[in-house]
């Protein structure tokens, strides 16, 4: 599945059939693509070169959720509840930016960089100060987000890309896909954001 972005004033959605999941058909399909890319996690995304990959903070809230032990939500002494707070400190400042009427893309870009980047900061401060047994819930949610952890901020470079792909997963649209954001419409080439 294949999305423009939420900021996109004409919204498409593509389905794009394959009988594997295999990196070659996103890699066929977006061949002449340039721009900035949302995925979630699957490796067969690695085999796309033109492109600058990005990825969604919505599933790193996910796992830091699930790594919370029953009945310590509340606990701040809990690693995965702290970790949540920084994440959820970025979600309330994307909400505040994106709510601010005339807001456009440089105004954006220039919020996450002032007043994101240094939050963003504080979570890989946090980050690398992590343990946890290995298999654990919370030992999942760190490799996942250390796995992410070089397309996470490439959403700072351009204030007209997406945070997160909660737009696609608020319509019911489930994984494999690719969540792209642009400023034309035209597929596969021709992308500002993707």
């Amino acid at each position: 599945m294949f999305r423009s972005g939420e900021f996109d004033p004409e919204q498409i959605v593509l389905f794009h059939y394959s009988p594997t999941r295999a990196g070659e058909t996103a890699k066929e399909f977006l061949d002449g693509f340039h721009g900035y890319l949302m995925t979630d996690g699957y490796s067969g995304y690695n085999k796309l070169r033109d492109c600058t990959r990005t990825s969604c903070w919505a599933h790193i809230r996910r796992y830091l959720i699930d790594a919370i032990p029953q009945g310590k939500e509340y606990d701040h002494s809990q690693p995965a509840v702290q970790g949540l707070a920084y994440v959820d400190k970025l979600f309330e400042m994307e909400r505040k930016i994106h709510e601010k009427k005339g807001s456009d893309f440089d105004a954006i870009k220039k919020f996450r960089l002032e007043k994101e980047k240094p939050v963003l900061n504080g979570f890989w401060n946090w980050l690398d100060c992590q343990t946890a047994i290995k298999n654990s819930r919370m030992y999942k949610a760190l490799v996942y987000i250390q796995n992410r952890r070089p397309f996470l901020e490439t959403y700072l470079e351009d204030g007209g890309c997406s945070f997160n792909n909660n737009t696609s997963l608020s319509e019911g649209i489930t994984y494999p896909h690719l969540f792209l954001e642009s400023q034309t419409i035209s597929i596969p080439s021709q992308k500002r954001c993707a």
